[in-house]
This record gives C-alpha cells, structure tokens and sequence, in this order.
C-alpha cells in the first residue's frame, strides 16, 4: 500500500514538472512572437533577445523530452503520445533556429506559427479533464 501511495505521488510530482515545463516553453514562444514582430517592424535590438531565447527554448524543450520520457517510464500505456510529440518539436524548433541564422522568413515566420500551435495543443492536453493522468 505505501509503495503504490509513493509512485502516485512521483507520478503526480511528474505530472506537474511536465505542465510547468509545456506552460513555460510555452510563454517563451509567444515572447519569441513579440521579438520577431518588433525586428520585422524595423527594430533592431530585439533580434539579439529572439536568438538567446530561441536557445532557451531548445533546452526547455529537451528538458521536456526528458521529463515525457520519465512520465512514460513511470506510467507504461501512457505518455507516448507527449514524449513523440516532444520530439518532433524539438527537431522543428532545431529547423527553426537554422532558417533564423540562415534568413529565411518565408520558412522561419510559419514554422514559429506551427510550433506556438503544437505547444498549445500539449498544453491542453495536458490539462484536459481525464487525459491529464494520461500524459
């Protein structure tokens, strides 16, 4: 009886940690909107702050997988979909960074729209009545 009681409750730390994660990841990516309009409305500065949190944004995502992948572990049947998921962001994100450097806007700009809606749909996912212990 303890030992179910304590990997409900790793489980549940882990449920949490993964919706932390998808909700910040999520945050910095509409920030990279704001950076991304204000340097293609003309503004220089913010390109500097949309390269340091697009790296951000990688490892949050990595840190992601690697959490998907602990819930997978700990809860077999479940997570499949959030830990596959995962990894294709993070190979878009990967994509992403690369048409930045190599300035491609008709890439970049709808990549980043692909990203913000993937992300989104984790998170509601994640928070749906029912699915969330299904993460």
């Amino acid at each position: 009886m303890v030992r179910a009681s304590n990997s409900i409750l790793r489980l549940g730390s882990v449920t949490v940690a993964l919706r932390s994660i998808v909700c910040v990841n999520l945050l910095a990516i509409f920030v990279q909107a704001i950076y991304a309009g204000q340097f293609l409305s003309g503004m220089e500065a913010p390109v500097r702050f949309h390269e340091w949190s697009a790296w951000a944004i990688l490892g949050l995502t990595a840190l992601q997988l690697v959490v998907s992948a602990v819930y997978r572990l700990m809860s077999p049947g479940h997570g499949l979909w959030m830990a596959l998921s995962t990894v294709s962001i993070l190979l878009t994100e990967g994509l992403q960074v690369g048409t930045g450097y190599g300035r491609f806007p008709a890439v970049h700009v709808p990549l980043g729209v692909l990203i913000f809606g993937a992300v989104l749909c984790q998170a509601v996912w994640l928070f749906r009545s029912g699915e969330s212990r299904q993460a």
